[in-house]
């Protein structure tokens, strides 16, 4: 009888039965695999010291193969060797490069200057007096202290706007298996974002600048840009809008806080 069981009722078969539900730990399982080996076959302990073995043989072979590949692995290894290569090589003595003989020239005296002679010239050329300049500019079209010369920028971006083009975009969809089905769907979620827009240019009510910049990136992604038939002028109020709520220190206006949503409303005007 075992202690976890008492306070129950004195039944034979009960605490056979509850036996049955014991969890045995390996070293007790290993014990009893072996005793029903030496039981009859016929008997229920031999039975289950050949179901023990069958569940044994998986982790044992896991165990075992890995350690005899390695065993194996290591006896070809030292059997094998290692193969000692040799290069034959010519050993060249230097010459010693030959003496210079040493060429004396004569140092010449630099030439005597002259002395400076001052000379007189006359002119009939009348020099008109300079005229006082009054506060009037010089320059009819005078240039902004801060302008900057327009010159070609060594970087080339050749095709950045290649996929916006409606060619462009056919050989997309079938590249990447788009549908025209798709493509239906993401006009009318455009058509619905052109509709929904605030007078302003912008969308929602709050966190602006986030919404503005996700709903102009919606259009930008699609390649709508202010000269669009359809959404040019969409395009056009979302960014004017993003670009006259911008404050002085670079945030912009309505965002609540959030600073995603200065980050939003940046990536869209990149």
């Amino acid at each position: 009888m075992h202690e976890e069981y008492e306070g129950f009722p004195d039944d034979q078969a009960f605490h056979e039965m509850m036996h049955l539900f014991h969890e045995m730990s390996f070293f007790e399982r290993m014990g009893k695999m072996f005793e029903g080996f030496k039981a009859p076959k016929d008997s229920g302990e031999y039975k289950f010291a050949k179901l023990q073995l069958a569940r044994l043989s998986a982790p044992l072979a896991a165990l075992m193969v890995p350690l005899c590949l390695l065993g194996a692995l290591v006896v070809f290894v030292s059997l094998g060797g290692e193969s000692e290569r040799s290069i034959a090589t010519d050993y060249i003595e230097p010459e010693a490069p030959p003496e210079l003989e040493d060429i004396d020239e004569p140092i010449e005296d630099p030439p005597e200057m002259e002395e400076p002679v001052d000379v007189e010239f006359q002119t009939d050329i009348d020099i008109e007096a300079p005229q006082p300049v009054d506060d009037q500019p010089m320059s009819p079209n005078p240039v902004e202290f801060d302008a900057v010369a327009i010159t070609k920028s060594p970087v080339k971006m050749t095709g950045i706007y290649g996929s916006r083009n409606p060619g462009a975009r056919g050989q997309a969809l079938a590249a990447y298996r788009g549908t025209s089905a798709g493509e239906i769907a993401v006009m009318r979620a455009l058509r619905w974002l052109k509709e929904h827009q605030n007078a302003d240019g912008s969308w929602a009510r709050s966190q602006q600048p986030a919404m503005t910049g996700l709903g102009l990136l919606a259009f930008l992604a699609h390649g709508e840009t202010p000269s669009s038939v359809e959404f040019g002028e969409t395009v056009e109020k979302a960014i004017r809008w993003l670009v006259d709520n911008q404050e002085g220190s670079g945030h912009f206006r309505g965002r609540d806080g959030h600073d995603y949503s200065h980050l939003i409303a940046t990536y869209a005007l990149c």
